[in-house]
C-alpha cells in the first residue's frame, strides 16, 4: 500500500489524472473505506472489507484471550501462595469465558462469510478447531 499511497511521506497523492487528494483520502478511496456513520451496505466492496477486518479482529481477540487463560493457570500452578492461586484461577475463568465467547462469534462470523460466498482466512493452528462441526470445546484446557 505505501508503494501507491506514501502515507507519512507526502501529503497528497494525484487519484486521477489532474485530480489531487490528502493520501489518507486517497487510501481510503481505494480500499473502500470512506469514513461514514452508517455501516456499509452488504456486499459492496467496503462491507467485505470490513467483514475481513473483524475476523481479523476476533482471531487476535480468540488467541490473545486463550494465551491469557493458559498462562494464568500455568502462574496458579507454580505458586505457593493460597491466596494467589485462587487469584490466578479466577482470573484463569474469566479468560476461558472470554476465549469461548471469542470462538462461538468467530464461529459465527466464519459460518456467515461462507454462507455469503466468501472464503475465510486459514486459522492459526491453535484455532482451527473453531471450523469443526460439533465441537465439545473446552479449547483452552484441552491445549494446555
Amino acid at each position: 500500500m505505501t508503494l501507491l499511497f506514501p502515507l507519512g511521506s507526502a501529503a497528497t497523492v494525484e487519484v486521477l489524472p489532474g485530480q489531487e487528494v490528502s493520501t489518507w483520502d486517497a487510501l481510503t478511496w481505494f480500499t473502500g473505506e470512506r469514513a461514514t456513520d452508517r455501516p456499509a451496505t452488504e456486499g459492496t466492496a467496503r462491507h467485505i472489507l470490513d467483514v475481513f477486518r473483524q475476523h481479523g479482529d476476533l482471531v487476535a481477540g480468540a488467541a490473545a484471550s486463550t494465551a491469557l487463560a493458559r498462562e494464568r493457570r500455568r502462574s496458579a500452578s507454580t505458586t505457593l501462595d493460597r491466596a494467589r492461586r485462587a487469584t490466578l484461577l479466577q482470573r484463569a475463568e474469566g479468560y476461558e469465558e472470554h476465549a469461548y465467547e471469542d470462538f462461538q462469534e468467530l464461529r459465527a462470523l466464519r459460518s456467515h462469510m461462507r454462507q455469503d460466498g466468501l472464503v475465510p482466512p486459514a486459522l492459526p493452528d491453535e484455532l482451527t478447531f473453531v471450523d469443526q462441526p460439533h465441537p465439545n470445546e473446552s479449547p483452552v484446557d484441552d491445549q494446555a
